[in-house]
């Protein structure tokens, strides 16, 4: 029996011995931050459990009529559980008339309900809160997110070899005697060689570089993430935040609700799904992993989810699965409006790259999608024009805002069905609760399912609701946000962006070349025709989908004009406008007429005359339809609707457009940010409100009521960041520049309108 060669078995336990270090100590460093996110979380949930049992009477107890007296607990004070935690069975038998085995009892059943009480407290994650558990959780939860994937790469690694390594390099090191090895056993030195052997299976060079490589990663990020303020990270990303959370906590939502009360067969085989999500960037949340297994696992299914809860990270995530199993190509139809939104949430959630296949290069760019495969992303209408004898199979189609087919004969329903036909996966999405709408739905999951379209075209009763679900459980989920998001995310921010048309080009083009910064900043809203501004029939699209879920709208805008043309636009759904001419008294009334309106109405505001001083609580969406120089103007004239006394999460929409002055600007904001978040001293900007701030911290208010009163030191943190008239001016010089240059415009400015006028920049500081 002859052992290794010297040198090889040396060089394989040396470098088995760094990787095997290495990932002893990712792992040691993970499991750490892990704990402390746990332990932060958990003396977080104890206090807002506390609040549940403050409130919660003690004849709780006694609700399942187990024969505990609790009249005597509250004639000796004890009015709610948040008193009797604190108590043992010594204080309880010390109560006339309560025994030892009642108080056992008593004691027990308390128990039960603060366990519960603690399992559902609803731990909402605040920047503003100044907690030692809240600010050690946030800033744990950013040092994890960025080390998220030195930590999932290196826990794979510690999963696939660290066992074997642990178990056999101990008697492969043995071999390395020569003494020892003489006088061996044969049992002994086969059971060394078998050790080796396991060992040899692993490429022992190629792990201790990737190691080192992630141990480097891991310092280098741990030294750029100390100091670092995490207050911006959390805002601009508050999803991950809770991602994450969810991931090392678990969720405390109710597994029925997260599953959209499917039955219990098909939640068990879609929980068994064996799920890759390797591809992706981004921590789905635990509903949206069941979500993502559901699509793959039933293969051809309608997504309901309500606005706000990801369907369209949940279909990313699907095809991110079936790229990892060799799958190549895959289709996303959707409005024209949202193209180039689903272009950039691919390439920032995932590892996938998409092309979009809309206008003049459509017929180029579909013959390279069927060539070589890939996301494409293309509209209801193109689908209609492209030469679908040359298709191949789908691996996968997306559609995205289903509901617009709805007509059988239409010539976009047609096309649709004949690739639906092809495909081997389908996700059709649709945020409306299409079951108010049996005969829409039916006629979609007819696409998906013709037996189950059967089975319920007539069940559009109340009675029949029940049955009704039962039946397309097998093709439609749907979760709606109060069940799946039990810490209620108060505000959800998204970008709404669009590609110009033809005619918005022609315009923007023309409004570079006259060089008038507010009509460049009006791009996509002065076109000739209404009909051909995209930013109009997105805002058309937002107002819909608010009206199917029971909220009202304010829509903001710089410009009087656009204001006006969206009054044209929407007609009697419209309330105000209110603008800088209206008196206080009449814009009250407004609001008053509009707060008593139907679902879908909208408040149209002028946002420097009405983004201050109005409270519209009883409007839940908003949309900017143009990005705002001053961070403060935006964040002022949404807290019209997000403050005290809100009930529903506010839907926040900026609108705005690929390739334009829209894209500057927003890169201008982001990157001011930063530097602010990076070199201000931010205790500065807290001092006038440190006292409030405090104050609330040790009442622990509700985080609606934060965001209300820490409104002033938010705005006070946005103003620091606005950007003088002054400073616009540079910068709309350098952005017209390289605008004009891009659109193969003149690129010398007229110089008569080369700076911002005098009343301009009056209406810019108003």
């Amino acid at each position: 029996m002859n052992k290794p060669d010297k040198a090889e078995l040396s060089n394989v336990i040396r470098d088995l011995e760094k990787a095997s270090q290495g990932l002893a100590r990712l792992h040691e460093e993970k499991n750490k931050y892990d704990t402390s996110i746990y332990t932060s979380y958990d003396e977080l949930a104890g206090e807002a459990a506390v609040s549940i049992l403050d409130e919660t009477d003690v004849d709780e107890l006694n609700k399942d009529k187990s024969g505990i007296r609790t009249q005597l607990l509250k004639d000796n004070g004890i009015e709610n559980l948040s008193q009797l935690a604190d108590m043992d069975a010594n204080d309880l038998s010390a109560i006339n008339g309560i025994g030892a085995e009642t108080a056992a009892k008593i004691l027990e059943k308390s128990e039960e309900l603060q366990q519960s009480a603690k399992k559902y407290a609803k731990v909402k994650l605040n920047a503003d809160d100044k907690r030692k558990a809240m600010q050690t959780l946030l800033s744990d939860l950013a040092f994890v997110i960025a080390q998220k994937d030195v930590f999932d790469r290196s826990e794979a690694l510690y999963k696939q070899h660290y066992k074997n390594i642990s178990m056999n390099l101990p008697l492969a090191k043995k071999m390395k005697s020569t003494f020892g090895w003489l006088f061996a056993s044969k049992g002994k030195k086969e059971s060394q060689m078998d050790a080796f052997d396991r060992l040899s299976s692993i490429d022992s060079a190629s792990l201790k570089e990737e190691v080192e490589a992630l141990s480097k990663s891991y310092d280098q990020i741990k030294r750029g993430q100390m100091g670092r303020k995490y207050l911006t990270d959390f805002r601009d990303n508050a999803a991950t935040f809770y991602a994450i959370l969810e991931s090392i906590v678990g969720s405390s939502a109710d597994s029925a609700q997260t599953m959209g009360g499917l039955p219990e067969q098909i939640v068990r085989s879609v929980e068994a799904f064996p799920l890759d999500l390797s591809l992706m960037n981004s921590v789905l949340r635990n509903y949206q992993v069941f979500g993502t297994k559901y699509v793959l696992h039933q293969r051809k299914v309608l997504l309901g989810d309500e606005m706000g809860l990801g369907k369209t990270m949940q279909a990313i995530a699907s095809i991110a699965h079936l790229k990892t199993q060799g799958k190549t190509h895959f289709l996303v139809v959707c409005p024209v409006s949202v193209m180039v939104n689903w272009t950039r949430e691919i390439e920032k959630h995932s590892q996938m790259e998409a092309v979009m296949i809309h206008g003049h290069d459509r017929d180029e760019e579909y013959t390279d999608w069927l060539e070589k495969g890939g996301i494409a992303i293309t509209t209801f209408e193109t689908i209609t024009r492209l030469d679908l004898s040359e298709w191949v199979t789908v691996d996968m189609l997306v559609v995205d805002e289903a509901h617009y087919v709805k007509n059988p004969k239409a010539n976009r329903t047609v096309a649709l069905k004949s690739i639906a036909d092809m495909a081997d996966y389908i996700c059709f999405m649709s945020g409306t609760p299409l079951e108010n709408k049996v005969e829409e739905m039916s006629f979609l999951i007819s696409m998906l399912n013709a037996d189950i379209a059967r089975e319920v075209r007539n069940l559009n009763s109340l009675e029949v609701a029940n049955a009704f679900r039962q039946k397309v459980a097998p093709v439609y989920l749907r979760r709606v946000r109060e069940d799946v998001l039990t810490e209620l995310p108060e505000k959800i921010e998204t970008e709404q962006w669009i590609v110009l048309g033809e005619e918005e080009k022609k315009a923007y083009k023309q409004a570079l070349k006259d060089g008038s910064y507010m009509k460049i900043r009006r791009v996509s809203w002065n076109t000739p025709d209404v009909n051909d501004c995209s930013k109009a029939n997105r805002l058309l699209e937002l107002c819909e989908q608010a009206r199917e879920e029971g909220r009202r709208v304010i829509v903001f805008s710089f410009f009087l004009d656009v204001i006006n043309l969206v009054q044209d636009l929407l007609g009697e759904k419209c309330y105000g406008p209110i603008t800088g001419g209206v008196s206080a008294q009449k814009r009250q009334e407004m609001i008053d007429d509009f707060s008593t309106s139907d679902p879908g109405s909208v408040l149209l505001c002028q946002i420097i005359a009405a983004g201050t001083g109005l409270n519209i609580q009883s409007a839940s969406m908003v949309i900017i339809c143009e990005p705002q120089w001053k961070p403060s103007t935006e964040t002022q004239a949404i807290s019209r609707a997000y403050r005290m006394g809100q009930t529903q999460t506010v839907m926040v929409h900026r609108l705005l457009a690929d390739d334009t002055v829209d894209e500057r600007i927003m890169e201008v904001l982001k990157n001011k940010t930063e530097l602010f978040e990076g070199f201000a001293d931010e205790s500065a900007a807290n001092e006038a409100s440190k006292e409030m701030a405090e104050e609330l911290a040790a009442a622990n208010t509700d985080t609606l009521q934060n965001a209300e009163a820490g409104e002033n030191q938010t705005t006070q943190l946005d103003q620091r960041q606005d950007i003088s008239a002054a400073k616009q001016s540079a910068y709309m010089k350098e952005i017209i520049k390289s605008e004009r240059e891009r659109y193969g415009v003149d690129t010398e400015l007229p110089t008569e309108d080369n700076e911002l006028s005098q009343e301009e920049i009056q209406i810019q500081n108003a």
